[in-house]
């Protein structure tokens, strides 16, 4: 097989049109697992690739009466699914990324003879000024509905329609709290009347 793809090479005048590496600082993020996977890729797209170089090839071979549609067609549906595959690869690698970042990945971003263009140095740093521009021009956001200040309270038929545990049990420490003072009061009247009794007797 290495025979056939040596057979056909890429012309000069089709420099991007190969498979390309991913850059330096992408690949350096990435999981070992997610650079074996992209590594597969590679090598069935340069099957791909060198199909493409012998078309081109045959085309430049055969005379004007033989140069059909047909070819022209073929070349021109196998150079869409060399750039669908391109961006396939990218979505595989977004994982890795910083979510910051993500966008490296959209269709937009060039492809060269790697993955992410020429100079993705500037195309982080162009997100970058994006993402902090983003951020100030956000809203703050609001206070959600149903918010209460005081963290819990209770109805008029005394149950809990707080939904933070932490301080309906503080709640629960109060009212026994106060329910125990209950009970010493009672206690104390009970003690002053067996008192009184005493003294009658």
């Amino acid at each position: 097989m290495e025979d056939l793809l040596n057979k056909y090479q890429k012309p000069k005048n089709c420099g991007n049109l190969i498979s390309p590496k991913v850059n330096k600082a992408v690949w350096l993020q990435l999981k070992t697992d997610t650079k074996n996977g992209d590594h597969a890729m590679q090598k069935a797209q340069k099957f791909l690739i060198h199909s493409t170089y012998a078309l081109l090839e045959g085309c430049q071979k055969a005379s004007d009466d033989l140069r059909t549609t047909l070819h022209v067609h073929a070349l021109v549906l196998l150079l869409s699914g060399n750039r669908e595959l391109n961006i396939r690869r990218r979505e595989l690698l977004k994982p890795d990324l910083n979510a910051r970042y993500a966008a490296l990945c959209n269709p937009t971003t060039p492809i060269t003879s790697e993955l992410f263009g020429d100079d993705v140095s500037k195309e982080i740093d162009d997100l970058s000024k994006a993402n902090k521009l983003g951020k100030k021009l956000a809203t703050p956001s609001r206070i959600k509905r149903g918010f209460h200040p005081y963290g819990s309270y209770r109805n008029r038929f005394g149950r809990d329609v707080s939904r933070r545990s932490g301080n309906s049990g503080r709640y629960q420490e109060r009212q026994q709290s106060f329910l125990a003072g209950r009970l010493s009061f009672k206690q104390k009247q009970n003690n002053q009347s067996a008192a009184r009794k005493d003294l009658n007797k």
